[in-house]
């Protein structure tokens, strides 16, 4: 795969995490109120993996963590499921809303947690590349010499 390969897909898989959420955010429309339930799962759809992309180019490597793609895609293709469904509410398919709630809820908490994980990762891969400049002889070209 190359480089832009790589680049190419990620951002594929972006586009198809936000499509989807956007639907049911313009589903919701008419009902601001209730238009912030997807409103706030899609930032923490983007979110999530922006940190961890993020974070490896920064140089730190995340463990697996709560709320990826997979689990994201899952409970989203849930939510939609459950949108077929009818309930005896004034809400326009309720089911929809309540699982993309539940789903707002976890890409909040997986982005916090992302967030947490990333912080260590990066102070602990600054600790390690000074502890390597500390370790490493000055070269002649990262010294310079003044004269009188």
């Amino acid at each position: 795969v190359s480089r832009y390969g790589a680049l190419l897909d990620s951002t594929v898989d972006r586009v198809t995490d936000a499509l989807p959420l956007l639907g049911v955010l313009v589903f919701y429309a008419e009902a601001p109120t209730l238009a912030v339930v997807p409103g706030l799962a899609l930032i923490g759809a983007v979110v999530i993996p922006y940190v961890r992309a993020r974070t490896e180019a920064l140089g730190a490597t995340l463990p697996g963590l709560f709320m990826r793609r997979p689990e994201r895609l899952v409970l989203l293709i849930i939510c939609l499921l459950l949108g077929e469904l009818e309930a005896a509410v004034q809400v326009a398919a309720p089911l929809l809303l309540l699982g993309t709630f539940v789903l707002a809820a976890l890409n909040t908490f997986g982005g916090v947690l992302v967030l947490r994980a990333a912080r260590v990762a990066l102070d602990a891969s600054e600790l390690d590349t000074s502890e390597f400049e500390r370790s490493r002889p000055p070269s002649a070209s990262s010294t310079t010499l003044r004269r009188p």
